[in-house]
């Protein structure tokens, strides 16, 4: 699953670089709209120094970053999910009313009901569960009608769709019930942005909690996204990607400023008051920006994409 994300950014950042060749003279320029229909642009920091760099402009280079980037406010949830983003929520997990006395209330109190939870699946295996994984890329508008439909094309055939995804369904006790569910080592919990608890017409918890933005998760230890979730693509295993799939290393010579920015990753779930899981889900929007890059000898600027991973858990048994 990762392996393929790396290969959706991967093929983005081709894709970019084919289409300003193709173009000449032509300004190429790619839209990502979000589920209002609005185009934004998300790479307005590139080049004011309030992103890192990843990517060395040599071959296949990297460097690592020089400082953490300034945290946004992502207070409001990522866009609202349509049929051709992020699913929506099951309906038994829409809130009603206000928690109950004796749920917890403060953000604190929140994360650590959860923590709770989810640890003692992952460091246990008390519940068993099925798990589904799978990506949608944003709308992509850079230019002729016929040049928007390749993309669509290629990409897709990188992507796992929703009916695609296969289940993945994990016994209790067993290794792959540990495995398989993210745990939670967050200590810093400032990180968690917002945390909100309320109740369901099953008298079931209902928890929403929004994270702070990360630019390019590494597997230094350095995450603070790795310590809450498993659905992440590295930039180790993009850079992989780039250095030594064989699709890419011929086309590309050389990339600069590729970022991988997590926006509000954002976690939803369904706990009984005695701590069990109903029902989770994992949804992350990201930000693919490419500072610059050369394919041959022709080399682009400040592209980017907009891809949503969605990772469900479900039929918990405990």
């Amino acid at each position: 699953m990762k392996k393929h994300i790396s290969k959706i950014i991967a093929i983005v950042c081709l894709i970019a670089m084919m289409s300003a060749m193709a173009a000449c003279t032509q300004t190429i320029q790619i839209a990502f709209v979000d589920a209002n229909g609005d185009v934004y642009n998300p790479f307005e920091n590139i080049g004011t120094g309030t992103v890192n760099v990843y990517g060395g402009a040599s071959s296949g280079g990297s460097s690592a970053p020089a400082t953490n980037p300034p945290a946004q406010d992502t207070t409001t949830p990522p866009p609202a999910a349509d049929d051709t983003t992020a699913p929506a929520a099951d309906d038994t997990t829409a809130p009603v009313d206000a928690a109950p006395a004796g749920a917890p209330t403060t953000k604190d109190e929140i994360i650590a009901f959860y923590k709770d939870a989810a640890n003692k699946i992952k460091e246990n295996g008390i519940a068993g569960y099925t798990k589904k994984e799978w990506q949608v890329i944003s709308e992509i508008n850079i230019g002729a009608s016929f040049i928007n439909s390749a993309v669509e094309g290629v990409v897709a055939g990188f992507m796992t769709t929703e009916d695609e995804a296969g289940e993945q369904i994990n016994a209790k006790d067993s290794d792959d019930a540990k495995n398989r569910f993210p745990g939670f080592t967050l200590t810093d919990n400032s990180f968690i942005v917002s945390a909100e608890c309320t109740t369901n017409a099953a008298g079931n918890y209902v928890i929403k909690m929004v994270c702070a933005d990360e630019d390019t998760p590494r597997k230094d230890g350095s995450s603070k996204l790795g310590q809450v979730t498993q659905s992440l693509i590295y930039w180790e295993d993009l850079e992989d990607t780039l250095k030594n799939d064989p699709t890419v290393t011929k086309i590309l010579s050389a990339y600069d400023g590729v970022h991988v920015i997590y926006a509000g990753y954002q976690i939803n779930c369904e706990i009984t008051p005695d701590g069990q899981f109903v029902s989770m889900e994992h949804i992350g929007n990201v930000d693919i920006k490419i500072g610059s890059a050369t394919i041959l000898v022709v080399t682009i600027k400040d592209k980017s994409a907009h891809l949503i991973n969605t990772c469900k858990y479900y039929n918990f048994q405990y």
